[in-house]
């Protein structure tokens, strides 16, 4: 997954591009990795790399991923308790997911300040 943040001064948000391809043996399936992207306060993006060694269970790897960031999405803005903190609202979301299956994830927040919040699970970076 690529992702592009880039920010401006004065009321600073995130101005995100991007354009998931995944690897051309699962193209067929769309992947196993999932994002989503948010307007909400300074903006809000998630991204998510299932796991594929669950397909060796009888998993669909790419069921968690998309899941999980299915219900981070739907708690972004609706909790306020989630709203400036994505550790909180990673932790929310997963408790929210009933699939089966994991993860690695990353999760950034940009206040309307230009603070920048960043939480994730395993080896997702960003790059600023």
């Amino acid at each position: 997954i690529s992702v592009n943040l880039l920010y401006f001064r004065s009321e600073v948000s995130l101005c995100v591009g991007t354009h998931l391809i995944p690897h051309p043996n699962k193209a067929l399936t769309g992947g196993e990795d999932a994002f989503f992207v948010s307007s909400y306060s300074g903006g809000v993006i998630a991204v998510a790399d299932g796991v594929s060694g669950w397909a060796k269970e009888n998993v669909d790897p790419a069921l968690f991923p998309r899941e999980f960031l299915a219900n981070a999405s739907d708690l972004v803005g609706n909790d306020d308790e989630v709203n400036n903190d994505p550790q909180i609202l990673l932790r929310k979301a997963h408790a929210s997911t009933s699939a089966t299956g994991s993860a690695t994830v990353i999760v950034a927040m940009m206040e309307r300040n230009g603070k920048l919040k960043i939480a994730n699970v395993g080896d997702c970076g960003l790059k600023v």
